[in-house]
């Protein structure tokens, strides 16, 4: 074994270890799936929750009201940008706004609607 070999082989061993203990565990979007995520207004409430079916995603779509618990649900197919991003149409009777979900390293989501970042956050479970 040459002396270059003898130097590089501990380096090697240490990158190796240093990546299995150190590896990525970032969450990916199964994280997500079937928690609900609210987005606040001023008057009234919208929230969304990602679904996964035969390897399929969609998102089931509630608007609340005021006064009232939901005043109409959709579902909406979405389209997987990465294993950290997903994006879909949220379509209205008058306009469509392109949604972006991404998700951060440590669990964290941010959500763009037309790429304007907006207030969303999870939904205490019952």
């Amino acid at each position: 074994m040459s002396k270059t070999m003898r130097a590089l082989l501990p380096v090697s061993i240490c990158i190796t270890l240093l990546s299995a203990a150190y590896g990525e565990d970032r969450p990916t979007l199964d994280s997500l799936v079937g928690e609900q995520i609210q987005i606040e207004t001023g008057w009234t409430g919208y929230a969304f929750t990602l679904k996964k079916a035969d390897g399929k995603y969609t998102v089931s779509w509630k608007e609340f009201g005021s006064g009232v618990p939901v005043v109409r649900t959709a579902e909406f197919d979405v389209k997987v940008k990465s294993d950290y991003q997903f994006q879909f149409q949220l379509k209205r009777e008058t306009k469509v706004n392109e949604i972006l979900v991404s998700l951060g390293d440590r669990g964290e989501f941010k959500v763009y609607s037309d790429g304007m970042r907006i207030y969303a956050k999870r939904s205490p479970r019952p």
